[in-house]
């Protein structure tokens, strides 16, 4: 796990997590397995996993297969909602979290078949 609870200014690269703590400040890219964010980043992120606490605040593009905003997790700071361009396969927004920007994602439209049940009167 790679730690941040001070401020950086530089890319990130690390094959594990990266949590920016309460105190953390990025500012560069953030390229890792996953990521947890409880600071402040600035810069484009690429993660399996991203979770955006409820004290985090992110102002880059997000590309990940999994992200998560907490009650309270923004990604611009001036406006307290997500403004940024996010690419993921699964997008999770907690009651309370808002998001406006752009979503790239792959949909399926399933349509089910209606079921019919066919009951028969038996005399016993």
């Amino acid at each position: 796990m790679f730690q941040i609870d001070g401020v950086l200014e530089g890319d990130i690269k690390a094959g594990s997590l990266v949590h920016v703590g309460t105190e953390g400040r990025v500012k560069g890219n953030i390229t890792a397995k996953s990521v947890f964010i409880e600071g402040e980043v600035s810069g484009d992120i690429v993660a399996d996993k991203v979770e955006i606490g409820s004290k985090g605040k992110v102002r880059s593009n997000i590309t990940s297969l999994t992200l998560v905003i907490q009650e309270g997790g923004i990604t611009n700071v001036n406006e307290g909602k997500v403004r940024s361009n996010i690419t993921s396969l699964t997008l999770v927004i907690q009651e309370g979290g808002m998001f406006e920007g752009s979503k790239k994602m792959k949909v399926a439209l399933v349509k089910d078949e209606p079921k019919v049940e066919v009951l028969e009167d038996k005399e016993l």
